[in-house]
């Protein structure tokens, strides 16, 4: 039985079977949650980076 979908709300692709939702959902669901994947990898990448540069800073000075 195919399950009917908003577009906006997620709640049907985490409890329903995949094979039950339409195939534009399932896609559009899951490019969004690779969207916000790769934007929280880009920020924490970013972070760790400052951070890094920091110590680094922080050892090229002399400073601990």
């Amino acid at each position: 039985m195919k399950i009917r979908s908003k577009h906006n709300n997620l709640l049907n692709y985490f409890i329903c079977n995949r094979e039950d939702l339409s195939k534009e959902y399932v896609r559009k669901s899951e490019k969004f949650l690779k969207e916000i994947s790769d934007k929280l990898k880009k920020e924490k990448k970013e972070e760790l980076e400052k951070i890094y540069n920091n110590i680094f800073e922080e050892n090229k000075n002399g400073i601990h």
